[in-house]
This record gives structure tokens, C-alpha cells and sequence, in this order.
């Protein structure tokens, strides 16, 4: 079920369905121009938003819209459709873009091989609750690594499977292991209060 009841839900709703009907227009644009089968096409957002549009997606302890972003891909000479719920994080565009052309790609500005070689061990995801806006200020969070603060809450992951409940398990942080009943009840306390606040 789609839930459309407050003017943020319908206007967000109307600007995507606007957005992607545009986006169809220059896809038939490249159809037009003979271009679109001998390109790869990465469509991608930022990140997701908490629209509480889909119950389905609405655990207790995280609304996993957060984290459920646009992810679609073209590649060369393909045909049909298809949805995929492996999971995927903005990181893997890199990944997806230069697979096949070049031969062992690397970061230019960390020297890191591009692959997607830590998705294979524990997946540890972060919550900023920090509302400063000078968190997510390049002048204060520059470099190659996030500078997270107090307010970060972590989950883990578990299967990579984030429309499970279950898979999402507060801890103290990554690397941490899963904290005990009475240290997840009140990381969940912290972050249901923390949530209301900014819900207020």
C-alpha cells in the first residue's frame, strides 16, 4: 500500500513521477540519436528519505527508506527489465561503470582498488542523528573518511537483506559485537527519542 497523506508524501510522490517521466523522454532521446544500446546508463540517487510511504518499510527501530535509494542500470546492448534486491550502496557505481572497461580500476585520490570487496564481511551501517548542519559541512567533514559524532547510531546489517525487521541489530559501533539485551534497549530508547525529536 502507498501512503499519500501529507503535502510532503504528495509532493515528494509528484516530483519523482515528474523526474523520471523526464528522464524517459531522453532515453527515447538516445533511442532517437542511435546511441542508447552501445551505452551504459547509471541512474542513481543520493540517498533514500523518510516519506513513510510503505508500512512495509517501517521497522521499530528504523525507517529503512532511508536507505532504499534509486539504483538503476542500462548496460551496453541489453534489453528488458528486471528488479534486483542484491544489496548496493552508492559506492558500487564506480564499481558498475567501469566494469569491463578498465582492467583493475583504482581511486585516484585514495589509491584503493575500486570492487565492492567490503560488502563481503559484516556490513556496518550509521544513523546520524546530529541535526548541525555544519555535520554534513565539506569544511568541517573533509578528506577521505567521515568524521562522525556523538549522536552516530550504528546498526548491523545481517545477510544484506534490508527489508527484513530482524537484520537490522543496534550495536555500539563498527567492529562492536551485538550489544547485550540491556545495552540494546537502550541504544533503542536513545534512538526512538532521538527519532521523535526529529519528528517534532
Amino acid at each position: 500500500r502507498l501512503y499519500l497523506e501529507d503535502g510532503y508524501q504528495v509532493a515528494t510522490y509528484e516530483s519523482l513521477v515528474i523526474a523520471l517521466r523526464e528522464l524517459g523522454g531522453y532515453l527515447d532521446y538516445l533511442r532517437e540519436i542511435g546511441v542508447y544500446d552501445n551505452t551504459r546508463i547509471i541512474i542513481v540517487s543520493d540517498h533514500g528519505t523518510k516519506l513513510v510511504l510503505f508500512e512495509e518499510l517501517f521497522f521499530s527501530q528504523i525507517n529503512v527508506e532511508w536507505y532504499n535509494c534509486l539504483l538503476m542500470v542500462k548496460d551496453f546492448d541489453s534489453e528488458g527489465f528486471a528488479t534486483d534486491d542484491t544489496f548496493m550502496t552508492n559506492a558500487d557505481v564506480p564499481v558498475i561503470a567501469t566494469n569491463g572497461i578498465i582492467d583493475a580500476p583504482v581511486n585516484p585520490y585514495t589509491g584503493n582498488p575500486i570492487d565492492s570487496d567490503l560488502k563481503s564481511g559484516d556490513l556496518y551501517i550509521s544513523y546520524s542523528m546530529d541535526q548541525d548542519e555544519d555535520t554534513w559541512n565539506p569544511n568541517y567533514n573533509s578528506g577521505n573518511a567521515f568524521a562522525y559524532t556523538a549522536d552516530t547510531v550504528w546498526f548491523k546489517l545481517i545477510n544484506g537483506n534490508i527489508y527484513e525487521p530482524d537484520n537490522w541489530v543496534l550495536v555500539d559501533g563498527p567492529g562492536s559485537v551485538m550489544s547485550t539485551d540491556a545495552g540494546r534497549a537502550q541504544l533503542q530508547l536513545n534512538f526512538l527519542l532521538k527519532e521523535s525529536k526529529i519528528l517534532i
